[in-house]
């Protein structure tokens, strides 16, 4: 599937182009490991307790596969969409992680399940929240 855009309030443009900038700076192993890291334990705290090397080796050599929190929180911090945070969601049956705000949704990694490579829109079917 290729990427998927709604049209919903102006500067859901900037996020996009946000939202794909960070999409291509994981493919391109582009980010610092230790900000990815920073910005991961930021939103899941106990995360600073597991093998850090493994988590961000498993990144680089599988994304988007397994990658949805990660890029989520990183992306949390790099877009604006209004009181945005990673949320656990559903897409078709499948638990994922997706950044959550009150003017839109953006998901990076809806492609490891056969979804779009960038989304930017309201939560509509197969996502569930």
């Amino acid at each position: 599937m290729t990427e998927a855009f709604k049209i919903v309030p102006p500067n859901i443009k900037e996020v996009y182009r946000v939202a794909k900038e960070v999409r291509e700076g994981f493919e391109q192993r582009s980010f610092d490991p230790e900000v990815v890291w920073a910005r991961y334990c930021s939103w899941v705290p106990d995360a600073r307790h597991w093998d850090r090397g493994k988590f961000l080796d498993l990144a680089n050599t599988s994304f988007p596969l397994g990658c949805c929190g990660l890029a989520s929180a990183f992306l949390s911090k790099e877009v604006d969409v209004g009181y945005g945070q990673p949320e656990h969601i559903y897409y078709k049956s499948y638990p994922h992680t997706v950044l959550l705000g009150d003017i839109a949704m953006v998901d990076i990694t809806a492609d490891q399940f056969g979804g779009p490579r960038i989304y930017v829109g309201p939560m509509v079917d197969p996502w569930k929240g």
